[in-house]
């Protein structure tokens, strides 16, 4: 079963970059065996570093007052942020796992599918950026 390990506790820098204060980890149940992340780490689990710096959703502020970059889904953002950094997994199982962990989030149904489809069709170009 998909879940946090730890509460995401960050630190405000600048031009709406945060910084994580404390590691935590992200277990998966998206499969992605055919993928090789590192022989050394459990390929289901994605752990956050101390230090890795987040703009948690990227949503054109025009958008706040209807859906919030630090909402319900700030932990599910922030993995999302972390995958596309490092580019560990492909594109697409980084957007399912950010969907699957707004879901165990409690992100309701519309919001969750709403962001997952602005990714998929926006993302693309922040993808190793």
């Amino acid at each position: 079963m998909s879940n946090f390990t730890e509460p995401l506790v960050v630190e405000y820098l600048d031009n709406n970059k945060w910084k994580v204060c404390r590691e935590f980890s992200y277990y998966t149940s998206i499969p992605y065996d055919n993928v090789i992340v590192n022989e050394t780490k459990n390929p289901y689990w994605i752990t956050i570093k101390k230090g890795f710096t987040t703009d948690f959703a990227s949503i054109p502020r025009v958008f706040w007052n209807v859906m919030s970059p630090y909402d319900k889904h700030a932990k599910a953002a922030v993995i999302h942020d972390y995958l596309y950094k490092t580019r560990e997994l492909p594109r697409e199982i980084c957007d399912k796992i950010f969907l699957e962990a707004m879901e165990v989030l409690g992100v309701s149904w519309w919001k969750r599918n709403l962001m997952y489809y602005a990714v998929r069709i926006f993302g693309g170009k922040y993808y190793g950026n």
